[in-house]
């Protein structure tokens, strides 16, 4: 299905609601609106069964990430004191993380693994306030075979800013008379290279997956000694942002149909009408909102779809 295919489908749903003019823009809103909801009740239930997993397949990633050792500027003593804490910057197209697989190498021989031997163990997601109740216990702190990760942004500053690489330390000022900037002033950046091609984060591109201004950063830690067990690696699997849907007035006013391409399955697409028709009626506050949701859903949640099951 292309994105002007998507258009007529909702058009055609809205013919009996009496919504009144859609215009492209908010077109282009709803529909990138509706994407981003869908995905988020997806994520929340991702492979509880096999549609959940399907409905999600085409945004599933890997990435192997080169980890480096975290809080290098603090002293020796610091140092040894936090102990093995690496970290990582997530993929630019960063959306959400499914899991976390670290990779070891050991340094020297220990208990039954050999020098210059590789360690493969699975890193538990770990919470703030979890943190703070098994940084002590010894059934529970982290040690190689027993990581966690945990995602955040790190501090390197007690006065604003308190991170220099994510926080405003100015706002973006226009005092030139022909309305043109002076510049810039905030860290956070107005523009990413992509295929070596700077490309402005204000003004979005067709299809294009950036939905992270800043990095994306991710600490693992698995103890107090890396003397041992050295991390090299980290594969992360994930659900990556979804591609910027863009449709113009040039697109729709060609015979042929030259609209991106989405990247759903048709099922999806399907969906994504309904959620955009949804949003539509709730603006406009149509009563038919309350008929529209249960008559209109293609997918099945998974409760359903297990009483279902039990009651046949």
């Amino acid at each position: 299905m292309t994105l002007r295919q998507l258009l007529e489908g909702v058009q055609i749903e809205l013919t009996t609601h009496n919504t009144g003019v859609l215009l492209l823009e908010d077109f282009n809103y709803v529909s990138n609106k509706a994407v981003y909801q869908i995905l988020n009740r997806n994520y929340n239930i991702y492979d509880i069964n096999q549609q959940t997993t399907d409905n999600l397949r085409v945004l599933k990633s890997t990435a192997i990430l080169t980890p480096t050792l975290a809080y290098q500027n603090v002293s020796p003593a610091r140092q040894a004191y936090l102990g093995a804490i690496y970290e990582v910057d997530l993929p630019k197209d960063y959306f959400h993380i499914l899991n976390c697989v670290c990779h070891f190498k050991v340094k020297k021989d220990f208990h039954c693994f050999m020098k210059d031997s590789y360690w493969e163990q699975a890193a538990n997601r770990i919470t703030a306030d979890q943190w703070a109740q098994v940084i002590n216990n010894l059934y529970l702190r982290p040690s190689y075979k027993r990581p966690y990760y945990y995602i955040h942004n790190v501090n390197t500053s007690v006065t604003l800013p308190t991170n220099s690489e994510t926080d405003m330390v100015g706002v973006y000022k226009v005092t030139n008379t022909d309305g043109t900037g002076v510049g810039d002033i905030s860290n956070l950046p107005r523009t990413i290279q992509i295929n070596g091609t700077s490309t402005s984060f204000v003004e979005r591109d067709i299809a294009n997956r950036y939905g992270n201004s800043s990095p994306v950063r991710m600490e693992i830690r698995y103890g107090k000694d890396n003397t041992v067990f050295e991390l090299i690696e980290v594969s992360v699997d994930y659900i990556k942002t979804p591609q910027y849907l863009l449709l113009t007035q040039e697109q729709l006013d060609l015979t042929e149909d030259t609209s991106q391409i989405m990247e759903f399955p048709d099922y999806i697409c399907q969906e994504i009408i309904n959620e955009v028709v949804k949003i539509i009626l709730e603006q406009n506050a149509n009563p038919r909102l309350q008929t529209f949701i249960p008559v209109n859903t293609s997918i099945a949640t998974p409760t359903s779809q297990q009483t279902s099951q039990q009651n046949q």
